[in-house]
């Protein structure tokens, strides 16, 4: 009686502690979330979750190049009209559900998951910027939690990875290792059928990924996954340039002459683990988790470096990753030298990510990201009631777009390149050149007595428009500079 009241008032004291450490988590990054200027590719999730039916979201998911899982997450909150001026309180909800799960299951001390909550799979990037990454992070946690008990709770197991599949290309050869992790379970145990029907539902999953993400003839990819794209890409010049490239956006590493130093701390850390494995000969017990780990990090650092050009929240996914095979490393081994060298690689790792981390959430802070928000807050204070904001289709469109509809349900967002009332920007599609002419006389010819506002990120040059605003000589950080004209009142 005595050792169980003892135990129950420890684990109070640690909820306790949990509770604590992540409102103060959640504290800090509500206070970044009230400067933080939403970037074009939360936008764009945003305006197809928000604007078009799930059959229509399915057949311009190729042009994504995501699979559905994050659109069809969003679409309740953006149909049911919650403002994109809060669109971040839904990855901090996200990531403050995946710290205290992992702050309650992970078996590294309280120091060191205090010290992985200021990497960059908590830290700034996915509890801030919505996107895909906060849902990545959560289900990655929630299957590392459940990995122990796995074969007990076989069909939700085999859900999350069915759901990671659904998530993003990164993450595919996680999920691809659990699925051959499960199918070896299978094979220890033949017997238990329930294996077979979650592998089963896993495929599934993975057919319907590859179905969605697949370019078609009608719809061009915004990314080139051709074969021939890739190889082209496949050149030591480009690996080397593109490895310089994510020591820096992923761990801030500087100096391009020694870019290699990250890769080189890890690749020991590594190697003590693979030595230590070997010295206790645990190779058996361990070889599963292994697999995992090169068909997780394998895929991601081959998409990383040959498909997509890498960036600091690519970093988040690698950190990801690595979590869960150290996690599950780490529980099952109980050598010291192979438990130090686990939390040695999980402390440069967290290290490394928290430098860029948190140099961004302060540039967060203090610098504009872009102006986007400010164009945005000119065009509702100046579009009169039922006016007509006229746009080009461009990159840049759906952040302004979806600033100005969260704050104004009147005005019509028209597409100039679609000649119809704007739903989304469509990547990769090349579009006929319209002069401006052409495209103000088809929108006078749509509409009439109305005033009718032209946003356009390039100047623009006729006689019946004239500028009311433009932020090309605000030094934003990625130069997204604005120009909106007014049509004449006149001409119409």
């Amino acid at each position: 009686m005595f050792k169980k009241l003892v135990f129950d008032s420890e684990r109070i004291k640690k909820n306790k502690a949990h509770v604590i450490i992540c409102a103060v988590y959640c504290l800090v990054h509500l206070y970044v979330i009230f400067h933080h200027e939403h970037w074009m590719d939360e936008a764009q999730a945003w305006v197809i979750a928000k604007n078009l039916s799930v059959v229509e979201m399915f057949k311009i998911l190729c042009t994504e190049g995501h699979p559905c899982l994050w659109f069809l997450f969003l679409m309740p909150f953006a149909k049911l009209g919650l403002s994109f001026y809060y669109f971040s309180f839904i990855s901090l909800t996200i990531m403050t559900i995946a710290a205290y799960v992992f702050l309650n299951s992970a078996s590294f001390s309280l120091i060191v998951k205090t010290g992985v909550l200021f990497s960059s799979v908590f830290l700034f990037y996915n509890p801030v910027v919505c996107r895909s990454y906060s849902l990545i992070a959560l289900l990655i946690i929630l299957t590392a939690t459940l990995y122990k008990c796995r074969l007990k709770h076989v069909y939700f197991y085999g859900f999350l990875i069915s759901l990671l599949f659904q998530s993003h290309v990164l993450v595919f050869g996680l999920a691809i290792g659990l699925t051959i992790d499960l199918f070896i379970d299978f094979l220890k145990d033949k017997r238990n059928k329930s294996i077979l029907i979650s592998i089963g539902m896993i495929l599934i999953s993975f057919i319907t990924m590859v179905l969605q993400i697949m370019p078609r003839s009608d719809s061009p990819s915004g990314i080139d996954t051709s074969a021939g794209g890739i190889i082209s890409r496949f050149n030591l010049d480009n690996l080397l340039s593109n490895m310089q490239y994510y020591a820096y956006t992923a761990w801030g590493w500087m100096n391009k002459e020694t870019f290699y130093i990250p890769y080189v701390a890890l690749v020991i850390c590594v190697i003590l683990i693979f030595v230590f494995i070997t010295i206790n000969k645990s190779w058996k017990k361990n070889y599963q988790m292994i697999l995992i780990a090169i068909c997780g990090l394998g895929v991601f650092f081959g998409v990383v470096l040959l498909v997509y050009k890498p960036h600091t929240q690519m970093a988040s996914i690698m950190v990801m990753i690595l979590l869960f095979v150290l996690w599950q490393l780490y529980a099952d081994n109980d050598d010291l030298k192979l438990r130090t060298a686990i939390l040695a690689m999980l402390t440069i790792t967290s290290f490394l990510t928290f430098a860029i981390s948190q140099s961004f959430l302060r540039d967060d802070i203090k610098k504009e990201y872009s102006t986007t928000l400010a164009t945005a807050e000119v065009l509702i204070r100046d579009v009169p009631e039922n006016g007509i904001i006229m746009l080009e289709n461009s990159v840049f469109d759906p952040a302004v777009y979806s600033y100005v509809s969260s704050a104004r349900e009147d005005i019509v967002f028209y597409d100039a390149r679609k000649k119809t009332e704007f739903k989304y920007y469509q990547m990769g599609s090349n579009y006929e050149e319209l002069s401006v002419r052409t495209i103000i006389d088809d929108v006078i010819s749509q509409y009439s007595d109305v005033s009718i506002f032209y946003l356009t990120n390039s100047e623009k040059d006729d006689e019946r428009i004239d500028l009311v605003y433009t932020s090309k000589d605000n030094d934003s950080v990625w130069k997204e500079h604005y120009y909106v004209y007014k049509i004449r009142s006149e001409e119409k």
